[in-house]
């Protein structure tokens, strides 16, 4: 079950850290439009939406830079690539279990309470991951 915490990990790790790495050096942050914590949510949307999606980042945001092509070059590889190479090792993990003896208390991998059970887990751990991230720079600029 490791391999499954590993794989859910692998984009949440890259995304902050190379969030981190963009706010530590002066070239990272120089590319913010805005210097407060709008910025930071500039920021964490441009390297979700290159790890997760289609590259996009919010208007303000100058991605155009030798730093952040490069950085973000990495954030692609990394958080795209990595889950590809997990998953088949998740998949032979799991491949390789025997089945547990089925007694009252077993959740069945079959019916509406998994299916639920699944996509709640899912959704409360996306949640979790971004949410906090991405809400941090609005509410302390509305507070500001």
């Amino acid at each position: 079950m490791r391999w499954a915490v590993v794989y859910a990990l692998i984009p949440p790790t890259v995304i902050l850290a190379c969030t981190g790495i963009a706010l530590a050096f002066d070239d990272g942050q120089t590319s913010m439009g805005n210097p407060g914590a709008h910025g930071l949510t500039e920021l964490i949307y441009a390297y979700t939406s290159n790890t997760n999606s289609n590259g996009s980042a919010m208007a303000g945001f100058n991605g155009a830079t030798d730093f952040h092509d490069l950085l973000m070059v990495v954030a692609m590889l990394a958080g795209r690539y990595l889950p590809m190479v997990a998953v088949p090792a998740l998949a032979g993990r799991l491949a390789r279990q025997r089945p547990g003896v089925v007694t009252a208390g077993t959740l069945r991998a079959q019916g509406v309470n998994f299916v639920v059970l699944a996509t709640a887990a899912a959704v409360v751990l996306a949640l979790l991951n971004f949410l906090s991230a991405l809400s941090l720079g609005t509410v302390a600029d509305g507070l500001l």
